[in-house]
């Protein structure tokens, strides 16, 4: 074989890899756009001789919007919002953001994956216990640090589509929590626990 000979082939050959490569890499497209309905079970579970407040407890409903790139087949970058339906017309609005990571295995139908994205949670008006020479109460918004651990299943109709659930734990950090039954005059005992609370959300999406 003549050395131009052995030039092309080695040409071709490389070619036809690079292709190979990027029909591989287009199989997974890399940026991901979609919308959710969620639940979250907001519980008092610092039950006891000394219990928590109970203004926060409910069934959270809403929504949100949802961005992600997958850096590889299996491991995703992605961000979330949701804004939940006020609990009554006398209480503010729940909100919350996460931003992290998502890992697991996919196939050209379906894929199973693990969840980890810090981020935030919102509780506009609600009691927050404070020291001060005049009132320990206030009605006042708080952001807490949160935590969504949990798992992802989706389901691909398509090369575009996606069709996913989330069921998750979605941990909180609430601060400035009042001790019932533990107050010196008029100096509350405050306490700062993390709460664990059950979350479900299906949506759909899109990958371009």
């Amino acid at each position: 074989m003549s050395r131009n000979s052995t030039r092309v082939s080695a040409l071709l050959l490389l070619l036809l890899l690079n292709t190979q490569f990027t029909f591989a890499q287009s199989r997974t497209r890399k940026v991901e756009v979609g919308a959710q309905l969620t639940i979250l079970r907001i519980t008092n579970d610092q039950e006891g001789q000394f219990p928590l407040p109970k203004d926060i407890e409910d069934t959270l409903v809403g929504g949100g919007i949802r961005l992600g790139f997958n850096i590889t087949n299996t491991f995703t970058v992605e961000a979330e919002g949701n804004m939940f339906i006020r609990p009554s017309e006398f209480e503010g609005r729940r909100s919350e953001g996460f931003f992290g990571i998502k890992w697991g295995r996919r196939s050209e139908k379906a894929g199973v994956f693990a969840k980890a994205r810090p981020g935030f949670t919102r509780f506009d008006r609600i009691l927050t216990f404070v020291r001060s020479p005049e009132t320990n109460v206030v009605d006042k918004t708080n952001v807490y640090f949160a935590l969504d651990l949990g798992a992802v299943v989706e389901v691909y109709p398509s090369r575009r589509s996606i069709i996913r659930f989330d069921f998750g734990d979605t941990i909180v950090r609430f601060t400035n929590r009042r001790i019932e039954g533990l107050e010196m005059v008029n100096i509350p005992i405050l306490k700062t626990y993390y709460g664990h609370h059950f979350q479900f959300s299906a949506g759909v999406g899109f990958r371009f």
